[in-house]
């Protein structure tokens, strides 16, 4: 059995941020309870804090940094209380700030790596690399193109921003791997993609490209039911009767593409 360590690295990476995300939330909703329940007791008798709803509101507005001013404790104690609950609130949120814009930043990372998972549909999915893929971007930025862009290769992420650069009109994404694999293919949601576009690859290292690859891919795609349509490009014509039998809409020559 074959195991994907990039997804297992993805999936593990997922659940921690869950996991932290719900203990920070648990945290913050506990600490608030007892601030509450603290100032509570010290101010119903004296102060302006007279019934659990008051006291609640003072902690959410406390914790939050947000301080109102509506609710104040005004016993020793209840103002002991709300010092260290400012405090307290002030290391909470920014400790929870943090994680958040790690966390979108970390997905942009993996964007840019080609490590997220596609969750568009209706795009279009280029796979494998060659000169054309530059055709193809000029062509639909031409026509306007308002679907998503997928570009499914192993070019190194450097190339993939500058290409990405390169088309600011265009909405691409990136997903990194090798466009033989089933569950990379599923990865990039190939299911979903309005067009299909199977190019000759170059991109794959160490690894001299050939019309089997591309083959391959043809028919790892024949089992996952794709909804759209699926174009394909051959390097060589003599393939081209041995793809005759997949439900591919457009077969060109390399030279073709054009």
């Amino acid at each position: 059995m074959k195991i994907n360590f990039r997804e297992l690295i993805i999936k593990s990476t997922r659940d921690r941020n869950l996991m932290r995300l719900f203990k920070y939330g648990l945290i913050i909703l506990l600490v608030t309870a007892i601030g509450a329940i603290g100032v509570f007791l010290f101010e119903f008798r004296q102060g302006n804090i007279k019934n659990p709803f008051d006291a609640v509101w003072w902690a959410l507005v406390t914790i939050t940094t947000v301080g109102y001013g509506d609710l104040v404790p005004i016993t020793f104690w209840g103002r002991i209380i709300g010092i260290i609950f400012i405090l307290m609130g002030f290391i909470l949120f920014s400790i929870f700030t943090a994680f958040i814009a790690s966390s979108f930043i970390d997905r942009k990372i993996k964007e840019g790596r080609g490590m997220s998972n596609i969750k568009n549909i209706q795009h279009i999915l280029i796979c494998g690399w060659n000169n054309s893929v530059y055709k193809i971007l000029d062509f639909l930025k031409k026509v306007n193109n308002q679907h998503p862009i997928v570009l499914l290769n192993e070019l190194d992420e450097s190339r993939i921003s500058t290409i990405i650069n390169h088309y600011p009109q265009l909405d691409i994404k990136f997903i990194s791997g090798d466009y033989t694999n089933q569950e990379i293919l599923a990865k990039a949601n190939a299911k979903n993609a309005v067009h299909i576009i199977l190019l000759y690859d170059e991109s794959k290292p160490n690894t001299p490209p050939s019309d089997e690859r591309t083959i391959i891919a043809a028919h790892n795609l024949s089992f996952m039911k794709i909804k759209g349509k699926v174009s394909l490009q051959l390097k060589d014509e003599k393939y081209e009767q041995n793809i005759r039998r997949q439900d591919i809409q457009n077969i060109v020559i390399f030279d073709e593409i054009g």
